[in-house]
């Protein structure tokens, strides 16, 4: 997110999300993010190994999947 961390944490508290929030120091547009929702996979070394603009299902079997498979 590129919002305050404030609004960021309430957030967070309120939804109860079992994943990891990111706070920008630069607003989206300075990155060329133009569209939300937007997925990116970080792997250890800061890469970026999967990135989708759009929303993602991610209870179906077939994202579960492939989430499991691409973070090993």
């Amino acid at each position: 997110s590129d919002e305050r961390m404030s609004k960021i944490t309430s957030f967070m508290q309120k939804k109860n999300y079992p994943f990891t929030f990111l706070k920008l120091q630069i607003p989206f547009l300075n990155i060329h993010i133009n569209a939300i929702p937007v997925t990116y996979l970080i792997n250890t070394k800061g890469e970026v190994i999967y990135s989708k603009v759009g929303a993602i299902n991610w209870k179906d079997p077939s994202v579960v999947a492939f989430t499991e498979e691409t973070l090993k």
